[in-house]
Parts: structure tokens; sequence; C-alpha cells
């Protein structure tokens, strides 16, 4: 029984400095799929809750208020998108030439751009081939091009310069030599070229050096656009009093990986130059200075059913925007732009310790930071191991309060072990120092002896 004593002894300290749902402000509820390593994205409520921009101040509770395992994971980016699409072709045929006439080249597209081209003398019966691709519709750079040629004197390799332009006028080479091959029993081809990184409305293919002349009979381009974005949240940041005109403050009220951006403009076909910056606190606090997130030209010119293209920068947990016009402000009036930003959520995994529901508590200055990794939870097993033990919790609003907004500031400090002994020395000292001087009065007031 003395035993059992003196463990509860030591044990309720311990109990009493173990993490708790109330040490935490606001707390949502998660459904639990039964599978014991339970997943989910972490939530809106959660980022804007949280204190510290890499969810330190995050823990996940079983239905006992014991503290599980939990690990935080980046999202995972998706696969960029390729498209393989034909090109329009168009030949330009030099005519033979008799003597001291040159060669002379006109080539004219459907929407009536077009171009002529004299070349140097030739000799006598000699003709030229060239080609020009069609890049104007592309809606994403071209990556490489694909083509099935042929060459008149049934050469198994031909070398292929590849220029480009803009207008048809000026033409600057692209690729200075490349080469096709073909054998001739067909076990080995190259008809694909790459191409430098880039956007060009046309390119010209033509032979490199002497040669029969070169021929084309199909041409396709190879485009590579950005990773469509998965599971992206995009909110309205709150406007701030202006701190002058031209130079706009906006309050995004959450701590979310942001790294998409919009500005709204108040009219239609109207074009501002801006500067888009953020820090992490308000004035008065430890990092105010503003850090410069994206620059350049935001319009509200966009085709019928077409959505505003976002601005894309590297993600900030910061809290606090400011948006300079740089040029155009004239154009505004009264009237300002807004700010939208956007982002992808974490994705939270933990195990599904005890028994559920389980408690997503967030928001606090009174806990010691866990940042646990995304590898650190069950890291002796593969990822495909994982995904088979692996759960779908979902987050079940609204938000309930956990320990209350008391928990966002830090706990008082308390009372050094010094000061306490210092103040009850002086206390002492002074109910001396009183008793004392009342035995002295006391003495004073006594009749003197006869």
């Amino acid at each position: 029984m003395m035993k059992r004593s003196f463990c509860a002894l030591l044990l309720c300290p311990l109990a009493a400095l173990a993490v708790q749902p109330a040490d935490y402000a606001r707390g949502l509820t998660l459904q639990a799929d039964g599978q014991p390593l339970q997943e989910l994205a972490v939530p809106d409520e959660a980022y804007a809750g949280v204190l510290r921009g890499d969810l330190g101040d995050l823990r996940v509770f079983n239905s006992a208020g014991v503290a599980v395992p939990h690990a935080l994971c980046a999202a995972e980016p998706g696969e960029p998108q390729r498209e393989l699409l034909p090109l329009p072709l168009f030949t330009l045929q030099g005519a033979a030439v008799t003597g001291e006439g040159g060669l002379r080249i006109d080539v004219r597209t459907a929407d009536g751009a077009g171009v002529q081209w004299s070349g140097a003398p030739a000799a006598p019966g000699a003709r030229s081939q060239a080609y020009v691709l069609d890049l104007r519709q592309l809606r994403h750079p071209a990556q490489a091009l694909r083509l099935d040629w042929r060459s008149d004197d049934g050469s198994s390799e031909l070398p292929l310069r590849i220029l480009a332009s803009e207008d048809l006028d000026r033409w600057e080479t692209l690729v200075a030599r490349s080469t096709l091959l073909r054998s001739r029993d067909g076990g080995m081809e190259r008809g694909r070229v790459p191409l430098p990184a880039g956007r060009h409305a046309y390119l010209r293919l033509e032979r490199a050096g002497s040669g029969a002349p070169l021929r084309i009979l199909g041409a396709w381009v190879e485009t590579e656009a950005a990773a469509a974005v998965q599971g992206l949240l995009r909110f309205d940041a709150l406007a701030q009093p202006a701190e002058k005109p031209g130079v706009l403050r906006f309050d995004a009220r959450r701590r979310a990986p942001v790294d998409h951006a919009w500005v709204p403009l108040p009219a239609a076909n109207m074009s501002l130059q801006v500067r888009l910056e953020s820090r992490a606190a308000a004035p008065g606090g430890q990092d105010t200075r503003w850090q410069p997130r994206w620059s350049g030209e935001v319009n509200s010119v966009t085709r019928a059913g077409a959505a505003a293209a976002a601005l894309r920068f590297p993600p900030t947990t910061d809290r606090y925007w400011r948006l300079t016009v740089t040029g155009g402000s004239e154009t505004l009036g009264a009237a300002q732009p807004q700010l939208q930003l956007g982002y992808v959520p974490a994705r939270l995994r933990f195990l599904a310790q005890g028994e559920g529901p389980f408690t997503l508590a967030f928001g606090s200055a009174r806990v010691e930071p866990v940042m646990p990794s995304c590898g650190s939870l069950l890291s002796d097993q593969d990822e495909t191991e994982r995904r088979r033990l692996s759960g779908s919790a979902v987050a079940l609003p609204p938000a309930i309060p956990l320990g209350g907004p008391e928990m966002l500031t830090p706990a008082p400090k308390p009372t050094p072990l010094r000061l306490v002994l210092l103040w009850a020395t002086l206390g002492i000292g002074a109910l001396l120092l009183l008793a004392m001087a009342l035995s002295l009065l006391r003495r004073l007031r006594e009749p003197p002896a006869e």
C-alpha cells in the first residue's frame, strides 16, 4: 500500500506535465475509418487557428485525452501534363534558276502573315527547300519536335538546322545542328529534336550544309504544362487600412503555405504594374521586414469563360501582405484592387491509438512545439505498405473550444524560488522589527519602579 502511494506521488506530477487538449485553444473532431494509419489534409480552420507556420502547435488526441503519434507531409506535386500535337506545315520551295538570278521564297499563312526572302545566286538547276512550322496556337512552351522525314538521295542521316522568328522576317538560329537518322532495316530511328526553353511564333527547318533537299512529311510538337494543382484552397485576404495611396495592406488571417495569388481589378480591360510582399508579424512583432514575393503586370483582360492566371511564387506562411501599385495607379480612381491567396494544405498522418473519436487540437503558446517529419511515422515500412495500412480521416466542423483564447498567450511566469525566499526573509525581518518596536514601546509606557 505504501509502495502504491509512493508511485502515485511520483506519477501525478508527470501526468500534470503531459500535454492535454485543454492546452490548446480550439479543436476539430476527427472521424477515423478503422485503419491503423489515418491521413487527411490539414483543415483550413487549423491553419487559421495555429500560431506557428510550421504547425508545431497542432496535436492529435484520442478520446481519453492522450496525444497520439502524428506526422506532417508536404502536399505531393502532380505529374506534368504532356501533349503531342500536330503542327501546321508550310513548304518553302525555291524556284530553279539558270544563272544570275538569286533564290526567291514567298510564304503566306492563313491569317495573311507572309514574308519574301531572296538569297544569293545559285548554280543553274539548283533548288532549295525549307519548311515553316506555325506555333502561335500552342498554350504551353514547346519541348521538342517529332518529324516524319525523307531525303531525296535516300540518305540515312540528315543534318538539320532550326531557326526561330516572331514575324517571319527576322530569324535567329535556335538549333545550329541536329541529326535526323533512319537505318535502312528500320531498327534505328531518330526523328525527335529537343528544343531550347522559350516561346516562339514560327520555326524554320532546313538542311544544314549541302546535299539533297530535306523533305518533311509531318511534324508534331511535344508540350509540357506545369502539373495541375490538386486540392488548391483559395480565399480572400482581409483588406486593412492603406499605408498611403497605392500601397494596400491585407491580413491572410491564417498561417498557411501560400504560393498562389490573384489580384482582382475593379474594372474590365484594366492593367496595372504591382509588387506583392509579405511579412510574418504585425508592427511591433519580431519579424516585420517585408519580403518580396512577386512583381509584374496584372490585368483584367481575359477571353470569355477564361479564368485569370494566378501569380506563382515559393510557399510562405507569412500572415501579412502588402500590394504596391507601381504603374497605372491613375486609372484606378477611387476603386482599389483586391487580393486573393491560395495554398495546398499539408497532409496530416496519425496512428489511431486508443479509442475514438479523435480530436485535432491547435493553437497554443503554452506547449513545446512538436514538428515530426513525414518519414518519422512507421519509418520501417515502405511507401507501399504505408498506403496499405492507411485510411482516410474526416474533420467534422465546426471547431470546438478546448482551452479557450487564453491558450494563445504565454502562461504567466512562475515566481522564482530565490525571489520567494527573499520576500519571505524580508517579511520575517519586518515582523521581527515590528515585534521589537512594540516590545520597546510597551516598556516605555510602564511606570517607573519606586
